[in-house]
């Protein structure tokens, strides 16, 4: 399964990782759509979890109507999440792989359209490590 997954290692803090791939999204010309940090949405509900876990949801609207073009039900795979996450004192920033979550759809068009935009997703995961 680690195949199906981008993961870098980075030496900022979570936040900051953070910070830096919403800004490496925007330079791809792709939007953020959301951030959610989970440990501040956990702390809410009265649960504590001791490391970081942010989740930046991004999206290029042209490739969003492409797949759901294709197979109309990837809507829940949509948009894609980019996960900023720390343990033991480490950040990592992990991508799954649009190619290989789209492959669980028997739809190999789909997987394919997936993989075009697999680089760019990386450069924006490189670009936040920094």
């Amino acid at each position: 399964m680690a195949s199906s997954f981008y993961t870098v290692e980075s030496k900022l803090s979570a936040a900051d990782a953070a910070k830096r791939l919403q800004e490496a999204v925007l330079k791809e010309k792709y939007g953020v759509i959301d951030v959610l940090n989970l440990k501040q949405i956990m702390a809410g509900k009265g649960v504590t979890y001791d490391d970081e876990a942010i989740v930046v949801s991004v999206c290029e609207p042209n490739y969003a109507r492409k797949f759901l073009t294709l197979e109309n039900t990837v809507a829940s795979c949509l948009p894609c999440r980019i996960s900023v996450t720390s343990r033991k004192g480490k950040t990592y920033i992990s991508l799954p792989l649009p190619s290989a979550m789209f492959g669980l759809f028997g739809n190999g068009d789909l997987a394919q359209a997936g993989a075009e935009t697999e680089a760019a997703l990386k450069r924006m995961v490189d670009a936040a490590k920094a």
